[in-house]
């Protein structure tokens, strides 16, 4: 009787112990099974945000790669742009630059020619105080020499604000010096010789 006692209660135990463990292994598997599917969403929404950020990456270098060709069109453009201006400006200047030197020219002609007929009919003016028939022309580097009769006069003509230039400022220092002489050049037969005199000689 004891026996059969003993055998029932190994019987029950090992009939709950068995139950325990297919109670055991269903919730596990359960469990696993919730963890799989949470891993897959969880792999899932990773997929996804590495998806999007692929796209986004995609569509950003896209984005930066057009910018960069719309950007290199644009200097592009500025740069023929520039290069036209650049040249039509130099055109123009070219142009102006002719017009300038053409009509400085023309200016300056015009005042020499002014200047020459100043100097022609000066002799005859009102203001001359000396006998013009008397006057000589030289030209270059001195206008003239004024023949008077107890005088010799050198004479440069100017009109408006001209100067005297710097080879007629050293005629003028060397006639205000007295560094003038008069010189007789003869030829012979026998050849030349110079004969050269001024005012300090006895």
């Amino acid at each position: 009787m004891n026996y059969e006692l003993f055998l029932g209660i190994v019987i029950v135990c090992l009939g709950s112990l068995l139950a325990i463990s297919v109670y055991v292994s269903r919730r596990r598997d359960k469990e696993l099974k919730q963890l799989k599917e949470n891993m897959s969403a969880q792999t899932k929404t990773y997929q996804e945000m590495v998806d999007k950020h692929t796209t986004e990456m995609k569509e950003y270098f896209e984005t930066k790669t057009k910018l960069v060709s719309d950007f290199k069109i644009i200097a592009d453009k500025l740069r023929d742009e520039k290069d036209t201006m650049k040249s039509m400006y130099e055109e123009k200047l070219e142009k102006l630059n002719a017009t300038y030197l053409g009509e400085l020219g023309h200016r300056k002609s015009s005042e020499v020619r002014l200047g020459r007929i100043s100097e022609s009919l000066a002799p005859f003016l009102d203001g001359w105080p000396w006998d013009p028939n008397s006057f000589r022309f030289l030209g270059n580097p001195i206008d003239g020499i004024q023949f008077n009769e107890d005088e010799l006069i050198f004479v440069e003509i100017k009109t408006g604000k001209s100067r005297l230039s710097a080879s007629q400022k050293w005629i003028k220092d060397l006639v205000m010096r007295g560094k003038v002489s008069f010189a007789t050049f003869r030829i012979t037969e026998n050849g030349s010789n110079l004969i050269k005199e001024n005012g300090n000689e006895g």
